[in-house]
This record gives C-alpha cells, structure tokens and sequence, in this order.
C-alpha cells in the first residue's frame, strides 16, 4: 500500500518541488496530522527557519501568528482548512526564529492525492511589507557609514540628520510630522544579567519591529543605547499614537531566544508632534522627559509628550 506522501500529487513531485522552490512567495506543505513535509527556501527566507528544523515537527512548534493587538490568532487558516477543507486568507503576524513579528498574507487550501483524498494542506506566506527595498536603503546607508551594524539599522548618526532635515520641512514647507523615541524597558538591567549582545539582539528585534509598523517613507533608527527613532508624516498626534500602539503591542509579543531561554520585553514609547520653533533638540528633550517618566510609572506604555 503507498504512504500518503507516496500520493503527493503532480505538484509535489521532485520537478515541481524543485518550481516551489524559486517562487518569490513562501510554500510549505503539512500533511492531515500537521506534520510538516515540505518547506520551501523562500519559507526558510521569511520564517528564519531552516527545511531540517521544520520537516518533521508540527507546524504549531515552529509557526505563531498573532494579530495587530499582539494576542495569539483566534484561528489558525491551515489547521482550520485540515478540518474542513476550505480555502483561507489572512493577514497576521507571524513570529520570525529571530524573535520580531513579520506581517504576512496567509493563503491555505487543501491538497488532494491524485485519488482525490485529502492528504493535506498548502499555506502560502507573503510578506506585507517590500523587504527587498528596505535591504537596498540599508545598503545605501552602510555604503555612506550611516548603518549601525550591531543592530542592523540606521545609525543615530543619520537619524539626527533626517529628524534636523525634515524639521526644516515642517518649518518652510508645512508639512506635518511627528516622531516616537521607542525605549526598552530595564535594558540596563538585561545588558548586566545577559550581557551587551543579548541587549544589541533585543534593540535589533525593536527597530525590525518598528520598520513593520511604518510606512516606506517614513524612518526608524538607533538613538542613544536603548532606544529606536522613528520620524512619520502624519497629520495628527491621534495617527501617531496609533502606530505606537501597534509596535509597543507587537513588541510585547515578540522575544528572543538566549542560551536557550526565552526573552521578553517591553516598551515605553513616548509621541510628539513636530511644533512651531521646534529644534532637534527640543523635540528629543520632550520625549525623552516622556519615556523617563512612563518608565518611572512601571514602563509598558504609550505616552504622548
């Protein structure tokens, strides 16, 4: 009698197999017990796993997803379409090996042996956000030293520079913008318990964070040691607070793994809107009197300074 896997249909044989692979969306195949059996290399590009970490395990130990409030999907598309057969699509969060949240599209539908039994089921992962782009101005910036290798993102540096030049536009050309000073909660403390590279990791984890929650025209980078950057154009304190909502809500659902262990953190972000007279400095001065005294208050939230 053959397996079931011995009945894949045509598009899992060795040829289409070998197809999947070099399609620029993630494909991965679990069969009725959900045990995964196929795992593509763009899967392994958006997840951060690897095909020999995840072929054989259930896919609940090596996928999460949550929503926007950063709580675990109510649903999860590819065990509800095992269970009944049906095609799903769903936009959701989905944790990368890394520990940051990766927003993906979610395509499930069933796949039938060539007898027409149900064998398994297909998820297709399509990263929201244009990843190639990003990848591209971070080489841009390495190429002119503005890139802060230890955290993989733009250095303070430049951030400066952009908070200073688009100051300048708000001033001569009206155009609204406001920015957020992202700090993590105790870092100090983790920095002495684990050390300076588990704290890079989480920083690193923040700003991947940040990058998913604004828009390609807007920046995030380092500022000071423990803090990310962000500068948005968005016509009101109201949409700003919304985007920090959002990062401080995926942060908290997010984490690292360090010798092992599990590592979870927390946010204070603090919110400002760009004002008349502004300079550099008043602006940073604000915000951070904003995340010193959310932080000093038990951190984990939101502030508008």
């Amino acid at each position: 009698m053959r397996s079931e896997l011995e009945e894949l249909p045509l598009e899992f044989e060795p040829l289409h197999l070998a197809l999947l692979d070099s399609l620029p969306d993630g494909v991965w195949f679990a069969d009725r017990q959900g045990i995964v059996r196929f795992w593509s290399k763009r899967a392994e590009a958006i997840t951060g796993f690897a095909a020999n970490e995840a072929l054989g395990a259930p896919f609940r130990d090596i996928l999460s997803y949550c929503g926007e409030t950063g709580e675990p999907a109510a649903s999860v598309p590819l065990r509800e379409t095992l269970d009944d057969q049906l095609e799903r699509r769903a936009r959701m969060f989905l944790l990368h090996k890394q520990g940051h949240r990766i927003a993906v599209e979610v395509r499930t539908m069933p796949v039938r042996s060539a007898t027409g039994e149900v064998i398994g089921a297909r998820e297709i992962l399509r990263e929201s956000k244009d990843i190639p782009a990003l990848v591209r101005r971070g080489r841009v910036l390495n190429q002119h030293g503005l890139w802060d290798e230890r955290i993989e993102s733009a250095s303070q540096e430049y951030m400066r520079k952009q908070l200073e030049l688009r100051l300048e536009h708000f001033q001569e050309d009206g155009i609204t913008a406001g920015t957020l000073l992202i700090a993590i909660d105790h870092l100090g403390d983790r920095d002495r318990n684990l050390g300076r590279e588990a704290g890079d990791q989480l920083l690193r984890m923040v700003s991947r964070t940040t990058l998913l929650c604004i828009r390609f025209t807007d920046i995030s980078g380092r500022w000071e040691d423990h803090s990310i950057l962000a500068i948005m154009e968005v016509p009101a304190i109201a949409n700003l607070t919304i985007a920090a909502e959002r990062i401080r809500a995926l942060i908290s659902a997010s984490g690292i793994r360090w010798w092992g262990k599990a590592v979870q953190i927390t946010v204070t972000i603090g919110c400002t809107m760009f004002q008349t007279g502004d300079t550099a400095t008043s602006v940073t001065d604000r915000l951070t009197k904003g995340v010193d005294a959310g932080s000093k208050a038990g951190g984990h939230r939101v502030l508008v300074a």
